[in-house]
Formats: structure tokens, C-alpha cells, sequence
């Protein structure tokens, strides 16, 4: 990005007769990526504000197409929380592809 892209841009926003056409909002732009973050190792039910243990720590929305975040269970079991925006498509093959990789995992053993 430089001088005369960013010019670019703001001149073309110039052009819009409504600016807000050109926010991206949920579900508009078709994302191509998957971004997974691990949040697994963050301490996010350790926090008390005098209520006792959080029933829920995490994001209050996700809206941007193609993130998904991974979180402790609130339960503390070991089980995992998974938050996605995906779309409706692009869920149900994360999900087979998910179940199997898992699978997967089952042949491998472990050297740890």
C-alpha cells in the first residue's frame, strides 16, 4: 500500500453515491480464507468478579465470514468450544472434514 493506492481508494469512495454500500457486513463478501484461532491455553474461566466461575467467557459475536475460535469448555472437562462464521455451505463441509480428521487421529499413536 502506497500514496497513490490509498488515493486511489478515497477517490472511488468519493464516487459512491452511499458510502455504507461499501462496509463489509456479515454474510456480504464471501470470504475465501479460514482463519482458526486456539484460545485453549488462555485462562478466560479463571476470573472471578465475585460471582463465582464465569458460566461464559468468550466472544460476544463473530460476524466476519471464515474466523472460528476454539475455547475451553466452560465445564472444565477438557471438551472444547468451537464459535464459527461460516457459511451454511462451508459448515457442513468443515464439519465432515473436521469429523475426519479426527478420525484420523484415532490411527496415529502417540509419542508424547
Amino acid at each position: 500500500m502506497n500514496n497513490e493506492y490509498l488515493r486511489s481508494a478515497l477517490d472511488y469512495l468519493e464516487t459512491l453515491p452511499d458510502i455504507t454500500a461499501a462496509t463489509i457486513k456479515p454474510g456480504n463478501y464471501q470470504c475465501p480464507n479460514l482463519n482458526i484461532n486456539k484460545w485453549t491455553r488462555l485462562s478466560i474461566y479463571d476470573a472471578d468478579f465475585g460471582w463465582g466461575r464465569p458460566i461464559y467467557m468468550g466472544l460476544a459475536n463473530v460476524v466476519e465470514e471464515g474466523k472460528i475460535f476454539i475455547l475451553p469448555s466452560p465445564t472444565d472437562d477438557g471438551s472444547l468450544s468451537l464459535v464459527a462464521c461460516l457459511q451454511i455451505a462451508h459448515m457442513k463441509l468443515f464439519e465432515k472434514h473436521l469429523y475426519e480428521g479426527l478420525k484420523s487421529f484415532d490411527k496415529i499413536k502417540a509419542r508424547y
